[in-house]
């Protein structure tokens, strides 16, 4: 496995004291390995973007601060339920996994455009108009005959 792309002392920096620094370790190895799989990238020989370094320890910090990944818990009549798509430990939310994209692709967004060219140029010619006037435009493509 590689080396975690945080360090323990930035997961402190953001939590506070650490009550095992070996599931702290461990969060922070899960944590990497996913951002990893996110990005299809290492960053064996170079340092990651700051923002998987956030994206990592807040992983990290919310397996160890919700290890069950319960999503509510009451008192009267106790009760507890948990995330339907997760089993607890370390995971990335929708926005986590859009901000490693971000960061590795380097767009701000999805959305773009592309300039399609076709095999078929129209031809833009005018034509007389009957009543009088000005020539109306009339558009071809290929082969046809103009009128």
């Amino acid at each position: 496995m590689l080396d975690a792309l945080a360090s323990l002392e930035q997961l402190e920096a953001r939590m506070g004291t650490i009550e095992s620094e070996t599931a702290a370790l461990a969060a922070l190895g899960d944590a990497s390995a996913l951002v990893r799989a996110e990005a299809g990238l290492d960053w064996e020989d170079t340092d990651p973007p700051d923002v998987v370094v956030v994206v990592v320890l807040a992983a990290a910090a919310r397996a160890l601060r919700n290890p069950d990944a319960a999503q509510s818990e009451g008192i009267g009549t106790y009760n507890v339920a948990y995330g339907a798509t997760s089993l607890g430990g370390v995971w990335l939310t929708t926005n986590e996994r859009r901000a490693i994209r971000r960061a590795v692709s380097g767009a701000a967004s999805g959305i773009g455009s592309i300039e399609l060219e076709s095999p078929w140029q129209p031809e833009i010619t005018t034509v007389p108009v009957d009543i009088g006037g000005d020539e109306m435009p009339w558009a071809t493509l290929g082969e046809e005959e103009s009128v």
